[in-house]
């Protein structure tokens, strides 16, 4: 399945996932400063300079982990999974001009 279109719809997608899986956001957009005093990737796609392109979110449960990463690939978003904690990057397969 293709992914958002746009940012807002990318961001708004994420949104829901989390509503409906208890998922809390803790990364979105970054400066570069900050992305770098994190330990983030020079290329990180949290970075603004990059359109924010990837979303950081934990989960309440297991449960809710799983399913959450399920429907986020349904909705055409790449996953990325962090060992043992309920984190997932979810992030857009594209870059976006803002919004």
């Amino acid at each position: 399945m293709r992914g958002p279109s746009s940012w807002l719809d990318f961001v708004l997608t994420v949104r829901v996932i989390c509503q409906i899986y208890d998922g809390s956001v803790t990364s979105l957009g970054r400066t570069d400063d900050h992305n770098l005093a994190v330990g983030g990737h020079g290329n990180s796609r949290h970075r603004w300079a990059r359109n924010a392109a990837a979303i950081d979110v934990v989960f309440d449960s297991l449960t809710g982990f799983e399913k959450a990463a399920a429907a986020a690939a349904k909705c055409g978003l790449k996953v990325i999974t962090y060992g043992d904690r309920l984190q997932l990057h979810i992030a857009s397969e594209g870059d976006w001009v803002p919004d």
